[in-house]
């Protein structure tokens, strides 16, 4: 394994280093020398995403301002990251998938009490962003459990980091939080009041995890689980919500065990989850082979309501309830119907086929060509079968290879329901929808590829959008060596174990790729062990904080991260 040091740093040693070309006009002229004389700068990685810069104080200062430069398609553009610093220090925090940011050059003014900046640093960059990513691992011992695979299933509920449980017992979910240092630890406040146990007590694993609500007060989740004990044969989704409860005579919110809807683990019930995210009312289910050609149910936990309906049609339903989406009466008996589903708004339901056929029927039939069913909820529905009304089918474009190109594998929406992606692993391709609000309709406007070709990578097996428009995509199958940024195609090096890499994206307001801001972060940190990085991903709400889960990593917590001694034992990377 070779590890990149991809990201040199240039420590400002006067106005002269590193090079000028461009940058802020500030006034050069003896006085202004004689007034100032010099800004060195001098920048040092912590653990968790902070960068603290260090500088000289300069005679005649009132306050410094730190700028940046952006290196977009048409010009070199800058932006003041910080204004009116006082002091000669800054944490500078990154939103590392801004891997454009994370590398740009610097600079860092030196201003009187006028705000007339008189002398300036030379630009530098940032070096060995690789420490700031956050690491978490499981809290076990290595001892008590064979196969933990954290970080399978990942959520945020604020600023919560919740992951799948991790061990063999009957839990379900834990929730880390973020401490001084950035780093991410069992929230021990919270360990007892969001303990929860499955149903029946057997043990179980969840492999996805969906959440709503805005703090831990109207917490409500979601998490799908397959039995880990021989003889089980059901898979739940446990949902839970927090509830007041007494602690020795002191109410207390508690996450407690709401319902738990369960299904043969034949018909893969639960096997992708959604919820509209913070204001959400509603847990869609998917379970791809049920009754042959999948099937999607939804459990709602806030009342439904119609206000547009005629009064002999349905003003409202009242809360929990659960439901069936009606699927097409034409999908192909393989199709895998529910095999990805996203929301928004609780208005807007993507529902994935990756095996459906198209052009059913016809000589020109494309088996498992895959299919995306785009549904909104009815204003006026006279019954329950009519709650959710199918309005578009996205396929692929002409011009692509269709059969078996996994078209619906994965599907994300973003918060205004108005842009899905859809991957189509089979190709290595994400395909974009934007909807016309005035004409009413669904268009494709982009297909986005991975930053370097190589075939086979599965790109689009799984996506995530935040919600200021970065897109991180996996691809599980990519071959690149050694772990860390690239934000060029020409530093990825074919040679790697195979553990994936996860491509990241910045979309342009409208939704289409940002050619100028993209880059690659590749797993291979532990050689020869398939770490299955980017297995699960998902942006903090409101952020551009990425986790990304690694369940095959192989180190024990009490050990280096480069430690291969615990198979299986997994970890959950935070950019």
């Amino acid at each position: 394994m070779t590890k990149k040091l991809l990201l040199p740093l240039c420590i400002a040693v006067g106005l002269s280093a590193c090079g000028s070309g461009g940058g802020s006009d500030v006034s050069s002229t003896p006085a202004a020398q004689e007034k100032g004389k010099f800004v060195t700068v001098t920048p040092a990685v912590q653990k968790g995403g902070a960068i603290a810069l260090s500088w000289n104080q300069v005679s005649g200062a009132d306050h410094y301002k730190l700028l940046r430069y952006r290196q977009t398609r048409q010009r070199l553009t800058d932006e003041v990251v910080a204004t009116h610093v006082t002091g000669t220090s800054l944490n500078l925090v990154l939103d590392l998938v801004d891997m454009d940011a994370a590398t740009a050059d610097y600079e860092l003014l030196a201003c009187d009490s006028s705000d007339y900046c008189f002398t300036k640093s030379a630009k530098f960059r940032l070096e060995n962003l690789e420490q700031a990513i956050g690491k978490v691992k499981t809290n076990l011992n290595r001892y008590d459990s064979d196969r933990v695979r954290f970080g399978s299933a990942v959520a945020w509920q604020q600023d919560y980091l919740v992951t799948n449980i991790t061990d063999d017992s009957n839990g379900i979910v834990q929730l880390y939080s973020a401490q001084g240092d950035g780093q991410y630890q069992i929230d021990e406040s919270l360990l007892r009041k969001s303990y929860l146990r499955t149903a029946d007590r057997h043990a179980t694993r969840a492999n996805s995890i969906v959440t709503a609500g805005s703090s831990f007060d109207d917490f409500f989740l979601a998490a799908a689980t397959l039995p880990s004990e021989q003889g089980k044969d059901e898979a739940f989704v446990y949902m839970a919500k927090t509830m007041d409860t007494m602690n020795n005579g002191n109410p207390e919110r508690w996450l407690q065990g709401h319902t738990a809807p369960r299904g043969p683990v034949s018909d893969s019930y639960g096997a992708a989850l959604a919820s509209s995210g913070e204001d959400g009312g509603m847990i869609m289910m998917g379970h791809p082979t049920k009754n042959t050609s999948g099937e999607v149910s939804y459990y709602f936990f806030k009342d439904l309501s119609f206000p547009a309906a005629p009064e002999q049609y349905m003003k409202s339903i009242s809360s929990p309830g659960e439901f069936k989406v009606n699927r097409p009466n034409d999908l192909a008996a393989d199709a895998k119907f529910g095999a990805s589903v996203a929301i928004a708004k609780d208005e807007v339901l993507v529902v994935g086929a990756p095996m459906d056929s198209l052009l059913k029927g016809s000589a020109s039939e494309i088996k498992h060509g895959g299919a995306v069913y785009v549904y909104r909820k009815a204003l006026a529905p006279r019954n329950y079968n009519e709650i959710w009304q199918l309005e578009t089918v996205l396929t692929l474009p002409d011009g692509y290879s269709k059969e078996n190109s996994g078209f619906g594998s994965s599907v994300v929406i973003n918060k205004a329901a108005n842009l899905v992606l859809v991957g189509a692993p089979g190709i290595d391709r994400v395909l974009t929808y934007k909807y016309d609000e005035q004409r009413g309709f669904w268009s494709e406007i982009d297909a986005i590829t991975p930053v370097k070709a190589s075939a086979g990578q599965k790109f689009g097996s799984q996506l995530a959008l935040s919600d200021k428009g970065f897109l991180a995509v996996s691809a599980p199958s990519a071959p690149w060596r050694g772990f860390g940024f690239h934000t060029s195609a020409d530093t990825l090096e074919r040679g790697g174990d195979l553990d994936g890499a996860v491509y990241i994206y910045r979309l342009n307001d409208y939704g289409n790729r940002n050619y100028a801001w993209e880059g690659a972060i590749t797993g291979d940190s532990v050689s020869g062990v398939n770490e299955e990085f980017g297995a699960s991903l998902k942006f903090k709400p409101g952020t551009n904080t990425l986790a990304v889960g690694a369940p095959g990593h192989p180190s024990d917590p009490t050990l280096d991260w480069s430690d291969r001694s615990w198979p299986n034992a997994g970890a959950v990377y935070i950019y």
